[in-house]
């Protein structure tokens, strides 16, 4: 029989019956671990002493340090590359298989998968749902400067009202943004949802008079 992971409860049944003097061959015939007991003594003992904190302690280390290691199995990246094309997001895998399966992937290494992919000539990065996402923020950033300064814009005019329609998907509905200035720099914004039929509500009668 192979080697066997050994659970916490089991290092300290390895530890007490140890002190009572029980052999190794004894101890695997009681927790039916069999070669498992010389081989857990062995890597897990310190200055050989047997201690089952310190034991679980070295074996939870070394399953994290094995685990950094084979992030990058081909299995893995397979099954992740297979969500990122259906659009699941890197957040949406790193949740999905932390709690399916207790596996932490996080979603910047994610990331750092389709960057990857991409310097090698891949098209990874276009299945994610935002691909220019960063690029538009760039944009927006760069193109400030070529926004009129405060000083040459049209006056501020108090009581003005204007509107807006956005359509939604199949035309079914829609939506009239009425929007007044009632103070310098303060736009109020009033949202009526209306149907394809409709005609955009009347504009009420400001209440707001102009500052002297």
């Amino acid at each position: 029989m192979g080697y066997r992971q050994l659970t916490q409860k089991q290092r300290y049944q390895i530890f007490a019956r140890l002190e009572t003097g029980a052999s190794q061959r004894q101890i695997a015939r009681e927790l039916d671990v069999h070669s498992t007991i010389s081989r857990e003594i062995r890597r897990n003992a310190v200055c050989l002493e047997y201690d089952p904190e310190q034991a679980q302690t070295l074996s939870d280390r070394r399953r994290r340090l094995a685990w950094k290691t084979t992030k990058r199995l081909p299995s893995l990246v397979r099954w992740i590359t297979r969500q990122l094309r259906d659009e699941w997001s890197p957040e949406q895998i790193s949740g999905f298989m932390a709690n399916a399966n207790g596996i932490r992937v996080s979603h910047e290494w994610i990331y750092s998968l389709i960057r990857d992919d991409k310097v090698r000539g891949g098209n990874l990065w276009n299945a994610l749902r935002l691909p220019q996402r960063r690029c538009y923020h760039r944009h927006l950033a760069s193109s400030a400067s070529t926004a009129l300064a405060i000083k040459s814009r049209a006056p501020w005019r108090s009581n003005s009202w204007s509107g807006s329609v956005t359509w939604g998907s199949g035309c079914e509905r829609a939506r009239w943004v009425e929007s007044v200035m009632a103070y310098p720099l303060v736009l109020v914004e009033i949202l009526v949802v209306i149907n394809q039929q409709d005609t955009p509500p009347f504009l009420p009668t400001p209440i707001l008079q102009e500052s002297p």
